[in-house]
């Protein structure tokens, strides 16, 4: 195996851990032999089909070639707060040696910095492995229902046409981007929160309980596939924020900066 695509899997985990082998446990052993016939448990602060939770069993699946020791890795699904459910855990439950990791949402440590009455973890005392994406042929998207009355940007600042967005809790990205389409952007959207990542709100959509929801393109290529291919939920790509070029494959959806 190449050293870039070996770097690059390493790259691949998003999430943090507490840090190495405790002192106590690993003064007298060697980091394979602490790992050697090992379960590391990866936590997943969404719910099972979404882009958290496929990408999470992605690096489970590669990521102990990499490790001494080549421990087991398996994946545990703990859904809650955007996020925060899991942060608490691993801060307060979990074994504390390097034995545990979690993939988070990337504002979950914001939030604790700002003083969130949920986030009771301390960001400091985690240790930040990677990032799964960056960024450079993704994006956040506003997917709407293609029978909705709204087909561009446009039409959610016309009076009368309104649409449901469908949002996780506190330190979720839909959350987030769905706010600021709404306080900064000026459209006309209404923010249902309560849901646990983007597979519960896809089948939301689809039982017409939302119109849509803020969500990245990567999460619709893995977790949706029949409907990326066929484009039956068209929908503008909205950018809450400035970027620099297109998306490949998808140039022809409107920017709202």
């Amino acid at each position: 195996m190449s050293a870039r695509l070996r770097a690059a899997l390493l790259l691949l985990v998003c999430g943090l851990c507490c840090g190495p082998p405790a002192a106590s446990q690993a003064g007298a052993q060697s980091v394979e032999s602490f790992y050697k016939g090992r379960t590391v448990t990866m936590l997943v602060g969404t719910s099972p089909g979404g882009i958290n939770d496929i990408s999470a069993r992605l690096v489970a699946r590669h990521l102990s070639r990499f490790i001494a020791g080549n421990p087991a890795i398996i994946v545990q699904n703990n859904p809650g707060g955007g996020g925060l459910v899991t942060a608490n855990r691993l801060y307060f439950n979990s074994d504390k040696d390097g034995s545990v990791l979690a993939k988070l949402e990337r504002a979950v440590p914001q939030l604790a910095i700002q003083g969130h009455p949920n986030a009771q973890f301390d960001p400091a005392r985690f240790t930040w492995l990677g990032s799964l994406s960056s960024y450079a042929d993704d994006a956040y998207l506003m997917l709407v229902n293609a029978q909705h009355a709204a087909k561009t940007v446009a039409d959610l600042k016309t009076p009368g046409i309104e649409v449901v967005l469908g949002a996780d809790n506190a330190a979720s990205s839909n959350l987030i981007f769905a706010v600021i389409a709404k306080e900064v952007l000026g459209l006309n959207v209404n923010v249902v929160r309560g849901y646990t990542g983007a597979a519960p709100l896809f089948l939301a959509m689809q039982r017409g309980e939302l119109d849509g929801q803020m969500v990245g393109l990567s999460s619709v290529r893995t977790g949706q596939r029949d409907l990326c291919a066929a484009r039956i939920s068209p929908a503008d790509g909205v950018r809450p924020h400035p970027a620099p070029r297109r998306v490949s494959g998808h140039a022809d959806r409107p920017r709202a900066d």
